[in-house]
């Protein structure tokens, strides 16, 4: 957040964030997976931007289903995990199917501010593209007709590392609807799903 600001009309305080977004649409969620971290109980949550808080949509913790999905056991013994997703719509009612390209655009200039600020704490901080798309999409529980997750950040020391757990059910968490008229551009999912990884691939495979 860079400043707060009163608008007229608005019966909130409007916040400002630090990185720029493609045509000012703001497509990009964020959730985070928690293990070790102070003043957190062990979850995954999403960062609600209106309120400034945390809500917690899984109860314990799930750093050892990422690591699996992502093929990196040092997942599971690292502090915290940063998901970013992107909302199809908030773009592509105005650039339509070429808002793909604009998904990577808006998370990257989260991933540039989040590079920076947590490497300035000493979380060093790693960026992973490659996973199970299907299993970490689950694990968030999107409707990945709408929305999907493009990157995970690691942050924090390396610890202990999360016990495995059953397999994790389904969440169906309520949303609101972004639109009464949303319009779906196939050509979006096409290319997502073309550029997904549906197997977890072994590091040596990758060396």
């Amino acid at each position: 957040m860079t400043r707060e600001e009163d608008v007229s009309g608005w019966a909130a305080r409007v916040l400002f964030r630090a990185a720029a977004s493609t045509g000012a649409l703001y497509q990009t969620e964020v959730y985070v997976a928690v293990g070790e971290v102070a003043g957190l109980e062990p979850g995954l949550y999403h960062f609600c931007p209106g309120d400034f808080t945390l809500r917690r949509l899984r109860d314990g913790d799930v750093r050892a289903a990422l690591a699996a999905s992502a093929a990196d056991d040092s997942i599971a013994r690292r502090s915290a995990t940063i998901l970013l997703t992107a909302i199809y719509w908030r773009n592509a009612w105005k650039y339509q199917a070429r808002a793909y390209r604009h998904l990577f655009w808006d998370s990257g200039t989260m991933l540039a501010n989040i590079l920076a600020v947590s490497g300035a704490l000493g979380l060093a901080p790693g960026v992973l593209t490659g996973f199970v798309d299907v299993e970490v999409d689950r694990l968030i529980g999107l409707d990945t007709t709408h929305e999907v997750a493009l990157e995970l950040i690691v942050l924090g020391p390396e610890g202990a590392a999360a016990p495995i757990s059953a397999a994790l059910d389904s969440i169906d968490h309520a949303t609101l609807p972004l639109s009464s008229s949303e319009v779906d551009y196939p050509l979006i999912r096409e290319m997502h799903a073309a550029s997904g990884l549906d197997t977890c691939l072994c590091r040596e495979h990758l060396a």
